[in-house]
């Protein structure tokens, strides 16, 4: 049951992004911080922390921002 767990553990933290990759992804679809943290329903503060690596953003909020930027 442990390996399972450590397994799914490890590919959530497959799909995270680095705040680099989100950085270049947003930065690659032309939208500010303030553009990219109203497409997730975030504060413009919070999607600086996460892409100064203070915060981790999560996995399903990286998924939204994938989707809405399409």
């Amino acid at each position: 049951m442990q390996a399972k767990l450590s397994e799914r553990s490890q590919e959530i933290n497959e799909i995270n992004p680095t705040p680099e990759q989100l950085k270049t992804l947003r930065e690659s679809h032309g939208l500010t911080q303030l553009q990219a943290a109203y497409i997730v329903h975030v504060s413009e503060g919070t999607w600086q922390r996460w892409e100064a690596g203070d915060l981790e953003m999560p996995q399903k909020l990286y998924e939204l921002f994938c989707t809405k930027i399409k």
